[in-house]
């Protein structure tokens, strides 16, 4: 896969391998961006057949030196974004000749937006896997103050129809 070509138009062509730079810019530090394709791009040449990503900065953006590793701590790349893409949860009140096959998922569901509204507490419902014993509920969000919050929940799934 090619990257499209980065610039920064205040000074050369930024490599790859500093794209980590970018991503600890400051909003101040960057005027505007622009994205540029096809004809756009080809006054940049044939680096630039993949689209350009043009960063605009007040000044001259300084690149650091690579970092160097420390002894006994461990090191991490993060892979990047995925693209949105909706959480599969079966519809058990929908016949369907696949839900005659054994649930065994893990994670039963993921909803990453559930707006509160004001609302002391809100409401969300899944259905469990086949899987009986405890399950762990994990809630995590942001206040309207921009706090993290977290809670936990467990819920004990069972064959006795005579609990529910």
């Amino acid at each position: 896969m090619r990257l499209p070509l980065i610039k920064n138009f205040n000074k050369a062509p930024i490599p790859h391998a500093h794209i980590r730079t970018i991503c600890f810019m400051l909003a101040n530090q960057i005027v505007f961006v622009d994205v540029l394709k096809g004809t756009r791009a080809a006054i940049y040449g044939s680096r630039a057949s993949n689209g350009i990503i043009a960063i605009y900065t007040p000044g001259t953006l300084r690149i650091p030196p690579e970092p160097q590793a420390v002894p006994n701590v461990d090191g991490f790349k993060i892979a990047g974004f995925s693209k949105v893409r909706e959480f599969y949860s079966p519809d058990y009140g929908m016949p369907n000749d696949v839900h005659q096959k054994p649930d065994y998922r893990t994670t039963l569901h993921w909803e990453p937006f559930v707006a509160m509204d004001g609302q002391r507490g809100k409401s969300v419902s899944f259905y469990t896997g086949d899987n009986l014993g405890l399950y762990v509920i994990e809630v995590e969000g942001l206040a309207t103050d921009g706090r993290p919050v977290s809670g936990f929940h467990t819920i004990r799934v069972t064959d006795d129809a005579s609990k529910l």
